[in-house]
């Protein structure tokens, strides 16, 4: 969590897809703790790549209230 004077950034890290990060994000809650906050709150998916062992891919999304 990267917390910025307008935003608040959560971020999941996975082996896998950007899109199962995301998955967690919102699947465990982690951005419920924030909801009480005036700040936007950006959702980032993080997937790491096995072979290339790298960044796969990432997606972010605007948590919608």
């Amino acid at each position: 969590m990267i917390e910025t004077e307008n935003n608040i950034y959560i971020m999941e890290y996975k082996l896998g897809t950007a899109e199962q990060a995301l998955a967690q994000i919102k699947e465990m809650k982690y951005y419920e703790k924030f909801l009480i906050s005036d700040k936007n709150i950006k959702l980032i998916g993080i997937g790491f790549d096995v072979e290339q062992k790298n960044i796969g891919d990432y997606k972010i999304e605007a948590l919608q209230r």
